[in-house]
């Protein structure tokens, strides 16, 4: 097997951590023995095999840091994105349960109005899962708003009907929610988990003061004392990722977040991320055209990611984990994935969810979507893309968000942060990985969990059996 590197891995080396490998392709960060790193230099560029061992040489294979010279891993990753986009095996749905919402965020993108999912677009629902059961492998589910728990019993009742179907004909299935966190108290966690939602993400867009007023109640007032009084229930029954929406007029007020989060001993029991806020003018009714735009550039928000999630492991919050590799950026791409409101209107994307410009069909007749506006999502290929075929996180990202295009924003903004800061993420992890923060600090919370896990496993995963090796210059 003749062998060159791989076009998605990224090198680092800094004092104090092991030199370490990271390949996009399989999202594998390996941590490279003393001379390890020259060793496979030389097998690529000679044919030298005696610097890497074996079986260190197969995980190198294994974790496609080491590729055929035959390989073209551009085919390799539009393989993978046309089977997930166009084979039909998964069927992709993200619903809103209710485009009401008992809160009145001035950034949001959705002209909300009060709606609940009614027993005629529950059915249409489920006959899509009845008219695909023989193809289907697997069903996801996104539950939106609005405030999707303002719809709770339409949610709950679609949920045991959809388990049902997919249990009788063998369909895996599978759910989170987007929840303001209003209402999610224990026994309405329970339920999810009952019906099988495995992950909640809740908004907190900074402190009390700062989250009540980017995120009030309707008519007023706070909702940032109870959010995290159910945080304390939620957290016994469903995985719980805290977001938090970040522009110029909140980031400098996060670390404030965190230390009340920690302080009420829930940071061990979270994640916590940060999202870029976008501003959209393409919806006049919704909140966001009285939203004063002081959003990051893609750049710009690169480095701002990097900083929250310095504070989040300063606090005792877990880890944020490398990119993994993704088929495709979204199911907004994929054939077989629609957004279903709680009239039946459908929409491809999150973004345009209450924007009536931007409908493409409707549940009672899924098949007959408005093939012009459908096109452009379904045209999109990151493979064939000039900017995405050169970049080094393609794997991780496959093309980013399409919606920032199709809304004319610059061509940089459907970039995610990866592209930017991918160097220091990986460094970070090194670190973090030896229980060390960017100031080469231990971690306590990092070196205690590191202490109770005993100690480290071998890199490699056993059970591999050894490749033979060959350059073209061996095999001359």
């Amino acid at each position: 097997m003749s062998l060159r590197f791989s076009r998605y891995n990224t090198w680092v080396e800094e004092d104090g951590t092991p030199p370490a490998v990271f390949n996009g392709m399989t999202g594998r960060l390996i941590l490279l023995e003393p001379g390890e790193a020259e060793g496979l230099r030389r097998l690529v560029g000679s044919g030298d095999v005696s610097g890497v061992d074996p079986e260190r040489a197969t995980m190198f294979v294994r974790s496609h840091v080491l590729v055929s010279e035959s390989v073209d891993e551009l085919d390799t990753l539009n393989a993978r994105y046309l089977k997930t986009a166009f084979s039909g095996a998964h069927l992709g749905l993200t619903l809103v349960t209710s485009l009401g919402c008992n809160f009145d965020c001035p950034y949001c993108y959705e002209s909300k109005q009060p709606s609940i999912m009614s027993a005629a677009v529950r059915d249409g629902v489920i006959r899509m899962i009845d008219d695909g059961a023989e193809r289907l492998s697997g069903v996801d589910v996104t539950w939106m708003g609005g405030e999707p728990l303002v719809g709770r019993d339409s949610l709950f009742s679609l949920s045991q009907e959809m388990i049902e179907r997919c249990d009788r004909h063998g369909i895996d299935y599978s759910s989170m929610i987007v929840t303001n966190g209003w209402y999610l108290d224990g026994d309405t966690a329970r339920r999810l988990a009952e019906n099988r939602v495995d992950l909640a993400q809740v908004t907190l867009d900074g402190p009390p003061d700062v989250h009540d007023a980017m995120r009030p109640y309707v008519g007023g007032g706070p909702t940032f004392d109870r959010i995290v009084e159910n945080l304390h229930e939620a957290v016994d029954h469903l995985s719980v990722s805290i977001r938090v929406n970040i522009d110029e007029s909140n980031l400098w007020r996060a670390e404030e977040l965190m230390a009340i989060l920690a302080e009420e001993g829930l940071a061990p029991r979270l994640g916590i991320h940060c999202a870029k806020m976008t501003y959209y003018e393409d919806n006049d009714e919704a909140p966001v055209a009285s939203y004063t735009n002081r959003c990051y550039t893609s750049p710009e928000f690169a480095q701002v990611q990097l900083d929250f999630e310095a504070l989040a492991l300063r606090y005792g919050f877990a880890s944020v984990p490398l990119p993994e590799p993704v088929s495709v950026p979204c199911m907004a791409v994929a054939g077989n994935s629609i957004v279903v409101g709680s009239d039946g209107e459908v929409w491809k994307c999150w973004d345009d969810i209450g924007n009536a410009e931007k409908v493409v069909g409707h549940v009672s007749d899924y098949l007959a979507l408005d093939e012009a506006a459908v096109l452009p999502w379904l045209q999109f290929n990151p493979t064939q893309d000039p900017m995405c075929r050169q970049c080094i996180a393609l794997p991780n990202c496959m093309g980013g968000c399409l919606h920032h295009t199709l809304a004319g924003h610059p061509r940089e903004a459907q970039c995610g942060s990866f592209r930017y800061n991918h160097r220091e993420k990986i460094r970070r992890a090194v670190r973090t990985d030896a229980g060390l923060d960017d100031s080469g600090v231990e971690l306590p919370a990092v070196a205690a969990s590191r202490a109770a896990a005993g100690p480290p496993q071998p890199a490699h995963v056993t059970g591999w059996q050894p490749v033979e090796i060959r350059t073209a210059a061996a095999a001359r």
